[in-house]
């Protein structure tokens, strides 16, 4: 008998092998559940090496146990029969299980048996994606995910430094040797005004050790197995052994409280005057700068009123807080609605509440809009909402949609411009958190750039599930702050919390402004509030 030539996806049927082909015969349970399900009732040959040389049953059992396989040269029997259904494109391998299992069991037992493998198939999915979620949950965040409304106090140890055995603790949490040599702030370790290490880590042995120590009237001094001496205060070794959340803060730029707001803050948004910003005297500029900042924390946004109604003294505004950024729209811009850019917002079209750079995989954190002259029509009302409030309602009102979005992965891209199409290397959250607080970082939201959901086909409803209910938050009027921009007032926003949108607009419209790095201005941000002494203290702590 010639053997048929088996089509590629036919292939998980056991260890036959022929001059043409070679066909498994051992069934696999997650490729072919019906045989796995089916193998106690079928009569099988115990072991063989080719369809021509089956072992007799009679036979010695070998050394090692076989798993048993499938009556062979029926099986070859009754593949060359399906040669032709083998061969069309509808053919599915759950065919073949089906059809063979027919010639040797009861069909209605098959029957049961298809309807019971695709109860379990169900059940597996949702026992993978129940599994899935935790994971996630389990690496995405060490504590619950939050809001965070306010900087927690600094930490203060009342505890001392404690050595015992040669090991240094504190609160009675050890601090392993090869960190406190590693993070030795002496200007011998540590470049005394960049803050860079100067050793090399791994020069330190794996088991250095204390040979004497003593108490300094702020902390300890050590000598180590290497000779070198080391300073540590009371202070720096405290920062070290505390808890997440009073250390994080410092280091996102938490500000000292965050304000969330609806269409109310109409009322009293927050507005700095640029004749501060401006001043001569840079005590008075410094101060403004660091109040404009300060308002953009806490509210997400904030205006400067009074500036000239041209481009360059705004670029000039912007960087006064940092570099602008470059991204393949270009650095700084000015622009009207001529779709020069090939996106949305060089149109004259409405547009719903989003954030910007979706498709990047670090979106800016600031951006700017100027708007410089407005002729021959009307409209283009400015839309903001706030990111961090929607995600603490829709986490009072469902907390399910709120762990879907902030565990479920989405792509992005912007592919308008010829030649062009940016993505992100994975997909990111709707909501992201810091990984040690669960403190809430950053939103995305754009429904425009969105590309592929990370799930499983059968189980992207959960997420349009649950991000409904966030757009339906966005939605609501009295969550929009609707604001008519004007020139000589500069909106800045906080892209990575505060959405923004505009209505429908007619005539020509001139805006410039830009974005600026999210790590740029929160640095600038610390800096002025905390002063540059004590945040390089903390590099190694928080």
């Amino acid at each position: 008998m010639s053997s048929p030539a088996l089509p590629r996806r036919a292939l998980p049927i056991g260890r036959l092998r022929t001059p043409s082909y070679s066909v498994q015969a051992r069934p696999v349970a997650n490729q072919w559940p019906l045989f796995h399900q089916a193998l106690p009732s079928l009569r099988v040959n115990r072991s063989f090496t080719t369809s021509r040389q089956l072992k007799s049953d009679s036979a010695a059992p070998d050394t090692e146990p076989q798993e048993p396989g499938i009556d062979l040269p029926r099986m070859e029997k009754f593949v060359e029969q399906l040669q032709p259904e083998l061969r069309s494109d509808q053919f599915r391998p759950r065919d073949l299980e089906t059809k063979y299992l027919e010639t040797i069991l009861p069909k209605d037992k098959v029957a049961k048996m298809v309807e019971t493998t695709a109860s379990t198939a169900q059940l597996r999915r949702e026992l993978d994606n129940i599994h899935r979620v935790y994971h996630l949950s389990k690496h995405i965040a060490r504590d619950p995910l939050s809001v965070p409304l306010s900087l927690p106090r600094p930490w203060v140890s009342n505890f001392k430094v404690q050595i015992e055995d040669g090991r240094v603790s504190m609160n009675g949490i050890e601090i392993p040797n090869i960190w406190l040599r590693d993070n030795c702030q002496c200007s011998s370790c540590m470049h005394a005004d960049t803050k860079q290490r100067l050793l090399d880590t791994f020069d330190i042995s794996a088991d250095v050790s204390i040979t004497s120590h003593e108490n300094t009237p702020d902390g300890i001094r050590l000598t180590w197995s290497d000779g070198h001496t080391s300073e540590y205060t009371n202070r720096f070794i405290g920062r070290s052994t505390a808890p997440a959340k009073k250390r994080v803060g410092n280091r996102i730029g938490l500000a000292d409280s965050l304000t969330l707001w609806d269409s109310s803050i109409a009322s009293f948004p927050p507005i700095i005057g640029y004749s501060h910003l401006a001043s001569k005297k840079s005590e008075s500029a410094t101060a403004a700068l660091k109040g404009l900042l300060s308002n953009i924390r806490r509210f997400g946004f904030s205006y400067i009123d009074g500036v000239p109604a041209d481009p360059r003294t705004t670029k000039s505004l912007l960087e006064r807080i940092a570099f602008i950024r470059t991204t393949h729209y270009g650095g700084f811009y000015d622009f009207t609605a001529d779709l020069a850019s090939k996106d949305t917002a060089y149109t004259n079209i409405a547009l719903g509440a989003h954030t910007d750079n979706t498709y990047f995989s670090d979106p800016a954190g600031l951006q700017a809009f100027h708007l410089l002259s407005h002729t021959d029509g009307s409209g283009g009302a400015s839309l903001l909402v706030d990111g961090f409030k929607i995600a603490q309602d829709l986490k009072a009102q469902d907390r399910d949609a709120y762990e879907i979005l902030s565990l479920v992965m989405v792509h992005a891209h912007a592919s308008g411009n010829q030649g062009i199409s940016i993505q992100p290397y994975r997909g990111f959250p709707v909501l992201q958190h810091d990984l040690e607080t669960g403190y809430l970082l950053q939103l995305r939201w754009n429904t425009s750039d969105r590309a592929r959901i990370e799930l499983p086909i059968d189980q992207v409803g959960k997420w349009y599930d649950a991000a409904r209910k966030w757009d339906a938050l966005v939605k609501k009027k009295e969550n929009e702050y609707w604001e008519q921009l004007r020139p000589g007032r500069v909106l800045i926003f906080d892209n990575w919390r505060v959405m923004h949108g505009r209505s429908a607009f007619t005539g020509k419209r001139r805006i410039c402004g830009g974005y600026i790095n999210r790590d740029d201005w929160i640095s600038k941000f610390k800096i002025l509030r905390d002063g540059q002494e004590s945040v390089l203290e903390h590099l190694a702590t928080d």
